[in-house]
């Protein structure tokens, strides 16, 4: 992390910056956050979640969205939905220098923070910009190693797998155009693969393994399988592939888990990936009971939390002992295992609270 970064005069009264208050305030913030954040490098091109900007401002989730969305449009930053990157086009100017002597040691760290960045769309764009200011040597396009990572020379054996993989992909393509007109399921995340493309995991896929792999929270190990897929490019899976990994990942997370000879209590809180309501559902109920719940919460959690992940979730209603409350994206679904046994206090023995989030929105 970095010490402190740099922001320009030039920031507030040159075009671009007449353009972000143009835009409106929150693309003013998120410009601001992108130079100034403590996951940024040098570069201005590096790993940035949507979601790190809206738990870390004040925006919350659909403001930090809108205020990406507006500086991109003000021509600040760009930013790759696929690997998100984001790429800030003048920060490596501003952070570093207009222009460094060839002996000047920071040209090797420029290199070197370069080489890092997962790969992503920008690879290119960055080089050709700053190629003759930093005397960058080598230049990445996207799915090429970074520069030092060794690539293992390939057996007869192993190009035949390969061969085997790319006939069994296209025999899955072309059962996938049949099966088109079916109706897809919500997406949920995607896993980068070995030719620069998104394997996409559906909410039927994650439902499935919730109840093969009762121990693991799967939506948190995808994430992380996300982020060592990112990080670690030299092995991603094949389209044929990624599902052996995924199922290999869980079933070594479950193993982990402690046994009990017991049979474990019911959990009092869970979440849920499709939208799917009891017919018996007390709706006027459910709003006062997380009326009430959320008026306590206030209380016992600091304000920038509560109003980003607490206060944006609405009352679906109660059926049963059974409080069914709506997240408004899976962004939130982390909500039940971080303020769980919070929420079971407050509720106490007599409820248990189930997260539902709904099925036409994927991360």
């Amino acid at each position: 992390m970095r010490d402190y970064a740099k922001i320009s005069p030039q920031f507030w009264i040159g075009s671009t910056g007449r353009k972000l208050r143009e835009a409106g305030p929150e693309a003013t913030i998120v410009a601001l956050y992108l130079l100034s954040n403590p996951h940024a490098n040098m570069l201005g091109l590096y790993y940035m979640p949507r979601l790190y900007i809206a738990h870390e401002t004040p925006l919350g989730p659909e403001g930090a969205s809108k205020g990406l969305r507006r500086a991109i449009e003000a021509g600040f930053c760009g930013y790759d939905e696929v690997s998100e990157v984001v790429f800030v086009f003048e920060m490596a100017r501003y952070q570093v220098a207009e222009q460094l002597d060839r002996r000047d040691k920071r040209c090797k760290g420029i290199q070197r923070d370069y080489d890092a960045v997962p790969d992503n769309a920008f690879l290119a764009a960055f080089y050709e910009k700053y190629r003759t200011a930093f005397h960058l040597e080598s230049k990445r396009e996207i799915g090429s190693p970074s520069e030092g990572a060794s690539k293992p020379l390939r057996s007869q054996e192993q190009e035949q797998e390969q061969e085997q993989e790319q006939e069994q992909e296209q025999e899955q393509e072309r059962a996938g155009c049949i099966a088109a007109s079916a109706t897809p399921a919500a997406l949920v995340i995607g896993l980068p693969l070995n030719n620069g493309t998104d394997y996409q995991i559906t909410s039927d896929m994650v439902q499935e393994w919730v109840g093969l792999y009762p121990a693991v929270d799967v939506l948190q190990e995808l994430r992380n399988m996300r982020g060592w897929l990112l990080a670690n490019s030299n092995n991603r899976k094949t389209k044929s592939g990624i599902l052996r990994f995924v199922t290999g990942w869980l079933a070594k997370e479950q193993n982990k888990a402690p046994r009990c000879a017991e049979s474990p209590a019911t959990p009092q809180h869970s979440v849920r990936l499709e939208y799917s309501l009891p017919a018996n559902l007390d709706e006027e109920g459910g709003r006062e009971v997380w009326k009430e719940t959320l008026s306590k919460l206030s209380k016992r959690v600091n304000r920038h939390s509560y109003d980003t992940w607490l206060k944006p979730i609405k009352a679906a209603g109660i059926s049963g002992r059974t409080l069914y409350v709506q997240l408004p994206t899976p962004d939130f679904s982390h909500v039940g295992e971080k303020y769980g046994s919070l929420l079971s206090e407050l509720l106490g023995d007599a409820l248990r609270i189930e997260f539902i989030v709904p099925q036409e929105i994927a991360c």
